[in-house]
């Protein structure tokens, strides 16, 4: 929030001084952004965030490959080539073996 702060003080401070009702909205915001309450509460907001984030990729990376193991054990019940089966899924023998759809 410094970082924020110091980069629009200038710019704020032209606002306020063009209008000067906005001098009672810069101390307030200004004390906010000073506030250690206020940055917990953000900070928790902000990791709170990443952690949704991050679940939303696990999620997708493993329903993608859930879908693959899908495909893969459709092929193999058509008799399709295990060479095939690997080329279009992108798993190897190892991967098929692991997922339990080979020996």
């Amino acid at each position: 929030m410094k970082r924020t702060v110091a980069l629009n003080e200038a710019k704020i401070r032209t606002i306020v001084d063009e209008n000067p009702v906005m001098e009672e909205t810069f101390k307030a915001w200004h004390e906010l952004s000073v506030d250690p309450e206020i940055l917990s509460l953000e900070e928790a907001r902000r990791k709170g965030r990443l952690d949704y984030n991050t679940n939303m990729l696990v999620s997708r990376a493993e329903g993608k490959a859930e879908g693959k193991i899908e495909s893969a054990r459709v092929m193999l019940e058509k008799d399709y080539p295990l060479q095939e089966i690997s080329e279009i899924t992108g798993l190897s023998p190892d991967q098929l073996r692991d997922a339990g759809l080979i020996r």
